[in-house]
């Protein structure tokens, strides 16, 4: 009973081999971790990895939504154009159209199944 192979549509495989080769794998993993440097300073751990370059401020890199998204608005210009247009603020037109998104996905979903 302890040692019984499970047949699954993946494959066969035995639950107490899997367990001793992860019990393995993370013995190793351990090993590998304690042979890691110990005198790294916490303040030189947390500053992140930049192929030896020097870290820049804040300020220096930063990017505004308007600069990131540009390539986005561009490409969808028409789209966002007749969005725009159709946009009326109000709370009702979401609410119809949320209910009218949900209505006809039902309708599908349902409409084709074969019961």
């Amino acid at each position: 009973m302890l040692y019984m192979d499970l047949v699954t549509p993946g494959g066969v495989w035995n639950p107490i081999v899997f367990i001793v080769f992860l019990a393995i794998v993370g013995f190793i993993s351990y090993l590998i971790y304690q042979l890691g440097e110990e005198d790294v300073s916490p303040a030189q751990g947390s500053k992140p990895f930049l192929s030896g370059n020097p870290e820049i401020s804040k300020e220096a890199h930063r990017m505004s939504g308007s600069n990131l998204y540009w390539g986005l608005l561009e490409s969808m210009e028409k789209y966002y154009k007749l969005m725009k247009k159709m946009h009326s603020g109000l709370i009702n037109d979401y609410i119809f159209w949320f209910l009218l998104v949900i209505v006809a996905l039902f309708l599908i979903l349902i409409g084709g199944s074969k019961i």
